[in-house]
């Protein structure tokens, strides 16, 4: 969003504070009773990207073992143990640069998972090795020849690593200070002259000055103090590299990534490595940027062909790359070429693979087949697979076998929680049934709409009578071409299909998705003229249309009536955009979410918050949340912040929020600590009870609490339960067995401190190893302020050889001028300089620039 938009989201400055609450109160004016309706939904709690659903989404590898051989069930994969550990040789080859100009041969049915193998081995190789998936069909086009197609698929999953070692300026940002002087022409105008920007590492800091023009380089990436950052002094291009670990405590729940201080000195030649494809080389070199002229613009503009690579320049291309690879300075890394439903390329297409897979640069080639003996496309030949038999002899064939019942039932539970869906047993074994029946395919496609079917019916978990209620809506091909095969094209698409179409509309009663009626002739021809004579009365504009009758024939003279716009009749009332601007203006309902402090900026930022806000009703959705949440414990200053961390709320049922604040009150939790609880732990309301119960249950039963002390710790930090029981358990394990606390230890630690348990992992661990190992702080000391581990260990590190300089490091507690961890690394730099080292802040700050 730019910041002309941004601006107007602000409260107007010249408003008060206690013109501010007084607008609250009217807001909050609810003398009649009202009545909102709420609709439940589940609340994303986390700030992972949800991705889309795909059709191998579950598959994560191939399932070996250490030894190389396949799972029964591994990474998303079901059986075909054969296949994937003979899959799994492949990827060891290609690591080991082994197989290139090679091929292999994924033959078996459709629906035994060669498409998946063929992925998994994508995501064994990871991302530095090119992979590229194609299917034969796509050779076949009208502007660019086969060959050509082919030819770009190779080259664009051969890779080629370059290594070039640069001279840059590295380190934490220190300073940002834009230097301006006066314009020369006019005495109110100034102009930017530079940019001073300071640098650190542990080894020193310093000052640049830079151009002026890099201060908009540094707006763009959103460059502040405290991130890590190199400058190029040869092209003078910033790259900002993360948030500096040193600040890695302020963090809340924003994901952000954090890296060390560099070490070193600040200008240094640094090796970057370049991963780019040969087609990337040739696609560069083929189309050269040209002139700026209004000559050179239009013709690139009207060149809608797509223009095919010379052999000449990828001549010239391979030779640059093999004068780069004989000097040292680039790797070539051959990737895989995925070609499914292989049996869909002719003669010629084969023919060209022959000679790529002999040649230098070469990938490797992975086929995909479900025939058996079938015809070479373009010609009369049959051949095993669709290939000829001199191809055949050069590929490795791997088979793949049809699944079992038991695995179909596996697949099948994978897939249902890779998509998120509550099943029963006697619907996931009906599932595996029909696949095994039907097809695999069908089966896992069966599983959203059942999904949908019990959300319906108010169920939380698919049943069986789910499953046969979509498997009547939706029918399986063998179904399909048993029913239909009686029917000519005429006959079936003439004289039954709109009946059928007619005659199986649904009267779907709430909660009842099985209640099929039937409707009459009657209601039939009504439907019938509605649907194709006045098709314009069904418009969702909100105005009074003509409603008379039109002949069929007229229909196309009166189209007029239906205006794109016109300022008579109303526009939809709602209407997509990507952002809240276009709304602002004319919705009351924003206007007042601006005056009480929220920031739609940030909202926009919140998955899924635009589309539900937009549509809520001030008076009967936002007033009684209102009401509730200052009645709660938010504070009215603090409304506005709370809405915009978790616009959400509005998604709850105000009975259920009720019944979760009473569930608190039962156990014994104050109405100070509730109101602590949900100011600090802005999802807490967002979970439902036995989420909350669970996981209280959890804390006490896993680290032996009573009542009181279960109570005291979430009121202390209550971002414990919304976080989920996940991270606090790996966090008690690395305690103990990574650090070497006791069981009882880890309760303290708990009870003293119980944000340690949502602090990042990286922090605890850098700064126990070095308290604890490079300072010898024993357990017991570090347990008398378990603080320390949440500080920074740059900070630990650098008071430390401080206070060793001075010699004042004197941590024996039997002997006198004892420093305890708490006096080191508590308060501030002039705090500590006064009580601890006894010396001036400005002799500290000149050894952190020797550090």
């Amino acid at each position: 969003m730019n910041r002309s938009v941004q601006s107007t989201y602000k409260r107007d400055p010249q408003v008060g504070t206690k013109d501010f609450l007084t607008l609250v109160y009217r807001v909050l004016d609810c003398s009649v009773i009202l009545v909102a309706v709420f609709m439940t939904v589940d609340i994303l709690t986390t700030n992972v990207r949800t991705q889309r659903v795909a059709a191998h989404s579950h598959v994560k590898g191939l399932g070996l073992e250490t030894d190389g051989r396949a799972k029964q069930i591994g990474s998303g994969f079901v059986g075909q143990v054969e296949a994937r550990t003979a899959a799994g040789i492949i990827v060891d080859l290609v690591k080991m640069k082994r197989m290139a100009g090679r091929a292999v041969l994924l033959a078996g049915p459709p629906g035994t998972g060669k498409t998946a193998i063929a992925l998994a081995i994508a995501r064994e190789l990871g991302n530095k090795v090119p992979f590229a998936p194609m299917v034969a069909s796509e050779v076949y086009s009208m502007e660019v020849k086969k060959t050509e197609v082919l030819m770009e698929n190779i080259r664009r999953c051969i890779g080629l690593r370059v290594r070039e070692v640069k001279d840059i300026y590295e380190g934490e940002v220190t300073e940002i200070t834009p230097v301006e002087s006066d314009h020369g022409m006019s005495s109110y105008e100034t102009r930017l002259t530079n940019l001073t920007v300071g640098l650190r590492t542990t080894k020193g800091c310093t000052q640049l000055k830079l151009d002026p023009t890099l201060y908009d380089v540094f707006l763009q990436q959103r460059i502040e103090v405290g991130d890590v950052i190199y400058i190029e002094t040869n092209s003078g291009a910033v790259k900002r590299v993360g948030r500096c670990d040193v600040y890695a405590t302020e963090t809340d729940l924003e994901a952000e990534e954090f890296v060390p201080l560099p070490k070193g000195e600040i200008r240094k030649q640094k090796e970057f490595v370049q991963d780019v494809t040969l087609h990337d080389l040739d696609t560069a070199n083929a189309k050269p940027s040209g002139g700026q002229d209004v000559l050179t613009l239009m013709a690139q503009l009207i060149k809608p062909k797509k223009t095919e690579i010379t052999e000449n320049l990828r001549k010239e291309v391979n030779a640059s790359v093999n004068r780069y690879i004989e000097q040292g300075i680039a790797e070539l890394v051959p990737g895989v070429l995925f070609i499914d439903e292989a049996h869909m390329l002719d003669m010629e297409c084969f023919t060209y693979l022959h000679r790529v897979i002999e040649s230098s640069f070469s990938p490797i080639v992975i086929l995909a087949t479900n025939r058996g003996f079938s015809k070479i496309r373009g010609t009369e030949i049959v051949s095993a697979h669709g290939i000829p038999q001199d191809l055949l002899e050069r590929l490795l064939i791997v088979k793949t076998l049809p699944y079992g019942l038991q695995e179909i039932l596996e697949i099948v539970k994978i897939r249902a929680k890779a998509e998120n869906v509550n099943i029963t047993g006697e619907a996931l074994q009906s599932l595996a049934e029909i696949g095994y029946r039907a097809s695999l395919r069908y089966a896992l496609q069966l599983l959203t709409p059942s999904r949908i079917l019990s959300e319906l019916n108010g169920k939380r978990e698919v049943s069986i009578g789910d499953v046969h209620d979509s498997q009547k809506l939706f029918i399986d091909a063998k179904t399909s071409a048993a029913e239909y095969s009686g029917f000519t094209s005429e006959s079936m698409w003439q004289q039954n299909f709109l009946f059928r179409l007619f005659n199986s509309v649904v009267i779907r009663p709430r909660c009842c998705c099985s209640s099929f009626v039937k409707r009459s002739e009657e209601q039939l021809r009504e439907i019938e003229n509605r649907l194709f004579m006045v098709n314009y009365v069904e418009s969702s504009w909100e105005s009074d249309f003509p409603t008379a009758e039109i002949e069929k024939e007229d229909f196309e003279t009166n189209r007029q009536f239906l205006p794109a716009y016109n300022s008579k009749y109303k526009p939809a009332r709602y209407f997509r955009s990507y952002t809240l601007a276009p709304f602002v203006n004319d919705s009351e309902l924003l206007r007042n979410f601006v005056e009480i402090g929220v920031d739609l900026s940030k909202l926009e930022s919140r998955s899924n918050a635009v589309d539900f806000l937009v549509k809520l009703d001030w008076k009967k959705d936002v007033q009684p949340m209102l009401r509730f949440l200052v009645l709660n414990g938010i504070q009215l200053e603090e409304i506005g912040q709370y809405l915009t961390r978790n616009p959400w709320i509005f998604q709850q049922n105000l009975q259920h929020l009720t019944e979760r604040i009473g569930y608190l009150k039962s156990k014994a939790f104050t109405v100070d600590a509730i109101a602590h609880i949900i100011n600090k732990a802005r999802y807490w309301l967002n979970f439902d009870i036995q989420t909350i119960d669970s996981r209280l249950g959890w804390l006490q039963s896993n680290f032996k609490l009573t009542g009181d002390e279960v109570r005291d710790v979430v009121t202390k930090e209550p971002k414990l339960i919304t976080f989920g029981t996940g991270y606090v358990q790996r966090l008690q394990f690395t305690f103990k067995q990574e650090m070497g606390f006791t069981k009882i230890q880890t309760k303290q630690l708990l009870l003293k401190d119980p944000k340690l348990y949502i602090t990042y992992k990286s922090v605890l661990m850098k700064s126990f190893d070095y308290l604890h190992n490079a300072v010898g702080f024993s357990h017991e000391t570090i347990l008398s302020w378990p603080r320390c581990l949440r500080e920074s260990s740059y900070k630990a590190r650098a008071r430390h050889q401080f206070l060793k300089r001075l010699k004042r490091d004197q941590f024996d507690p039997q002997r006198p001028n004892y420093v305890t961890v708490e006096a080191m690394l508590s308060g501030d730099d002039g705090e500590f300089c006064a009580r601890v080292a006894k010396c001036p802040e400005a002799v500290y700050n000149e050894f952190l620039k020797q550090l």
